[in-house]
Parts: structure tokens; sequence; C-alpha cells
């Protein structure tokens, strides 16, 4: 058995700070987790991605709120979710 979580029906999340976060429709994800910066010509550079570090974890989530703002973080700083039952 698992504890499948569909992340396109996630309506909440709860960070390790204590705060549920709502989260707009379809946009919570799962990915390498990296810092990066971009240049004016549309360049990207790695200044440190998951796993090069025993510092940084190699994955994270992000998600926009819906209030518009977009947040990222480790994986293990996610507590728990809501995940909609609502087709």
């Amino acid at each position: 058995m698992s504890l499948a979580i569909k992340t396109d029906k996630i309506e909440k999340v709860l960070l390790a700070d204590g705060v549920w976060y709502p989260v707009k429709k379809g946009t919570f994800y799962i990915d390498s987790y990296e810092f990066i910066e971009e240049y004016e010509d549309g360049s990207i550079y790695t200044v440190l991605g998951g796993g090069q570090s025993s510092h940084v974890p190699a994955i994270g989530v992000a998600f926009i709120s819906t209030r518009e703002r977009k947040y990222s973080c480790p994986i293990n700083e996610v507590k728990a979710v809501i995940e909609s039952i609502k087709n």
C-alpha cells in the first residue's frame, strides 16, 4: 500500500513554520532543488544544485499560492498536504 498523493489535487501545504499555505490548483510540483542565477541574455547559471553539498537537499517542492506568490523549499520542510478528493 502507498500513500499516493495526486500533486494536481493538492489544495493546501503545511510547511515547517506551522502555517498552512493555499495552493493554486495544478501548480504543486517536485523536482531537483537548486539555486540559479539568470542573466539578462536569458542564460542560466546553477549556483548550487541539490546534492552538491551535504547541506542542500537534492529534492524540493514548489507551488504558487492562491495569492500568486511562488514558494519553493526542500521537500523535508513539507509536513502535510490537504488533497481534494473531488474531480
